[in-house]
Order: structure tokens, then sequence, then C-alpha cells
């Protein structure tokens, strides 16, 4: 293409026949040339776009207007394929094999364009097209890779082949591999993560990034950042740092506590659990589960009383407590109570007053010398277990599991539910459907809670 021709087409908007592989992109130009790039700025509107060696267009993957070089105005520019220096030894089989796919692409581009018989532009999607077909299926049969071949990356391996060789066509993106930044910035992270009011991963990383700037310390990009982030850092140490009480839960070891730390009858621990059963009840449309709220004594495991009840609430626990009280076999209210932590063990009714304006001592939990309710008439002290904590009532937990769930409560075949879906038997459905479900009273009348321990 003649000056005259190059000036009169590319002094607007790029055209849709233009060749972008004859045009330099400013950056890329500036690098060839050995010069900086503001000075070849100042010479592309000064001296090379009134001689059509430079011009301002929108570039082919979108964007504003930029400078572009046409390659004939320096020997440097021109396409210069260096592959002397190429060892594929340095790359994998899949790589190597990539790389000499994007080359056949980028030679049957070249082929396409040095035919003076065939418009670039119509031209361009029947080689896609095609490319796709023979190319990319190869790939995917032989590595089960997908190369996406489409008009921007043919130019850009075609700009990449040109400048680097076979080489320039290997995928790098991802960073170094092998770079794994300084310690004093993974450091630094670790303060922003390793705590329970926790930075999320990619602001603490974004975070790090600017202090490693300030400080001069070396930090890894975030490609890199998510393949190490795990090795750096375990999960078991940030369940530790981060939630403490799930850690006490799994990861700690279970502290044990001995069985004659507390006297017969001086501490009753409380909770509810959910019958396994559905049943049918007076007033209630569709067949509901019980709940059985219930107290047991800490040294001897018995159950000094329960109440089963449809909706579990503060009257249901002091129902308990009473039916405990008036327990024969027992020798009166105990010194302490072992309550879940729950909001109905912590009501008005039982422990005085509203839970707003208690002493907080931490999320969860209240200041139990404040508690002026139901405990404190009675003369009883109440402890609450730590939230989240199954094993701090570990006794009546294993009497709900294994007597009322395991043994009582498979007894009613036709209304047994299961604990989960899995526990659930084939014909409950229709058992429902039917009619066939026992009702409140009977499961009340056949509850018989044995005084004897969990195990």
């Amino acid at each position: 293409m003649t000056n005259a021709a190059r000036k009169s087409a590319y002094s607007g908007a790029a055209p849709s026949h233009i060749d972008w592989a004859d045009w330099v992109h400013i950056n890329e130009a500036a690098d060839l040339l050995k010069i900086d790039e503001g000075r070849l700025r100042t010479m592309c509107a000064n001296e090379l776009g009134p001689r059509a060696h430079a011009a301002k267009m929108n570039p082919p993957s979108g964007g504003k207007a930029t400078w572009f070089v046409h390659r004939s105005y320096d020997p440097r520019l021109q396409n210069n394929i260096v592959e002397d220096d190429f060892d594929p030894s340095d790359f994998t089989m899949k790589q190597v094999a990539i790389m000499q796919a994007k080359k056949e692409c980028v030679m049957r581009l070249r082929e396409l364009r040095q035919n003076p018989n065939v418009q670039l532009n119509r031209a361009i999607k029947p080689l896609l097209i095609q490319l796709r077909a023979t190319v990319g299926a190869r790939l995917k049969d032989q590595f089960n890779f997908k190369i996406g071949i489409s008009k921007t990356r043919l130019y850009e391996w075609d700009g990449d082949y040109s400048r680097d060789g076979l080489a320039g066509l290997c995928d790098n993106r991802g960073g170094d591999r092998f770079d794994d930044g300084d310690e004093a910035a993974w450091d630094y992270f670790r303060g922003l993560v390793l705590h329970e009011n926790k930075l999320k991963d990619k602001t603490a990383w974004q975070n790090t990034r600017d202090r490693a700037e300030q400080e001069g310390w070396a930090w890894i990009s975030y490609p890199q950042f998510l393949r190490r982030v795990k090795q750096r850092i375990p999960n078991v140490v940030r369940l530790a740092a981060c939630d403490k009480a799930a850690t006490r839960n799994c990861a700690e070891p279970r502290q044990t506590m001995p069985i004659d730390l507390f006297d017969a009858n001086e501490v009753w621990m409380g909770d509810h659990a959910q019958a396994d059963v559905w049943v049918t009840a007076p007033g209630y449309d569709k067949p509901v589960r019980p709940w059985i709220s219930a107290r047991m004594d800490w040294r001897t495991e018995t159950i000094t009383g329960y109440v089963v009840t449809l909706k579990p609430d503060s009257t249901c626990i002091a129902a308990a407590l009473r039916a405990g009280i008036d327990n024969p076999d027992m020798l009166g209210p105990p010194a302490i109570v072992w309550d879940d932590n729950g909001k109905d063990y912590r009501s008005v009714q039982l422990v005085g007053g509203k839970i707003s304006k208690r002493t907080v001592i931490r999320k969860g939990s209240i200041d139990e010398s404040l508690c002026r309710g139901l405990y404190d008439m009675l003369d009883i002290k109440p402890h609450f277990a730590i939230p989240h904590n199954p094993t701090g009532k570990s006794r009546l937990e294993l009497w709900f599991k294994n007597r009322l769930h395991n043994r009582f409560d498979r007894q009613f075949f036709t209304s047994y539910c299961g604990t989960n879906t899995l526990q659930r038997p084939e014909g409950l459905i229709d058992a429902m459907k039917r009619g066939q479900l026992i009702t409140l009273k009977e499961y009340c009348d056949r509850l018989v809670v044995p005084l004897a321990p969990a195990t």
C-alpha cells in the first residue's frame, strides 16, 4: 500500500479491511525503536502522521483510539522471526502442541493476507471456521484442550510470533509459579485474616499488595496467591484463629470431667429434644412432632423430670423442673441447674429481667450472678452451657440419642420418621395419608422414662 493510500485510508477511524499485521502499537513500537514512548507520540503527531507512517485508530480489540506505527517506517519494526533459542525441552508436550497449533493459525493468516485476490474482511470468517474444525478439533482429541480461535487472537498471535518466535506463543498466564513473596508480606497478610474480625482473602491480598509497595516487600499476583494460600495457612490454623467454638468442638482434645465432681442431686442438666415420631394432636389439622423437655441428674444420670409439649418454651422448662422437684424419688430441688444457652432457657421467667439489660460477658452468654427469677426464688444457681458446644451436656444428649430416639421412638413403626431423611421409613408418607399415625395421648401414655443411665 502506498503512502497516499495509507494516508487516505487511515487518517480517521480504522476501516474494516485494515491489515493489522502491518501496524505496530505505539507501546510495542517504542520498545523496538529504543526510544521514549512520549517522544514517539510527539513524532507521530508532528512527523510520522503527515507522512502516513503513523495513524491514530481504534484498536481491533476495542477501546479508545491510540497511535499505531506502520512497519515500513523502520526495519526494526519488520516481522523478524526468531526461533534459534527455542528449546522444546523447556516446555511440556501439551505446551509445544499448543504453540505449534498457534503457529499454524498464524501461517494460514499470513497466506490469506498475501493473496491479492482475497478480501481479508470477507475471508477471515471462513478461515476461523476452518481453523476451529481442524486445529481446534485436533487439540481437543489429543489433550482434551479447547483453544479459543478468534480474529483478535489471530492478530495477537501474529504479533507475538513476529516478536519472540515460537516461544512467544506459549501461554504464560498466571504469573511466575516459583516466586513465593517475602515472609514479611505473608506475616502482614496473616495479621489481617487470622482473627475473628478477619477480612476476606481478596481484600487482605489487596491490602498486603499496597503495604508491600510502601515497605519494598516482594508480593505475588492474585493467581499465585490462590495456589499458595492453603499451603501457607492451612484450614486448621484458620479455624483455630477465627472460630474458637468450632475448634473447641472438633479440633481440640476432649476434656473429660470426673464422675464424682458433683454429689447426687446437686446438679441437674436441662435441654429439649424433638421426638422422631409424627402424631396427631387436638387443634392441629396436620401431623406434628412432639418435644420432650427433660431434666437429668449429673451424678446418677437419672431423669428427674420431664414434660411432653408441641412447642418448647420457658413454661415447659419450668414444668420439667417442677416435675423433678415433685418426684418422690428425688431429694428436692438441686443446688445448680446446668441449662442450655438458648433464649428460652435465658428467659425473664427463669432468670429475671430483660436480656438486653443484663451484663453481657461475651456473645451468647450472660452474667450468671445477675440472674433474678424463678431460679433465684428457689435458691438455685443457674449455669449456662457454652454456645455451640453439645459436649457440655453430653450425658443428657446421649440419653436423647440412645434411649429416646434409638429405642423408644422406634417402637412406633407407622409413625416413626427417623432423625434425618436417610432413616425415614419408606411407608411413612402412605401412613400419614391413610391416617395411621398415633395420637399425642397414646405417645405420652407409652412414654415411660427409665430411671437408668443413658449408656
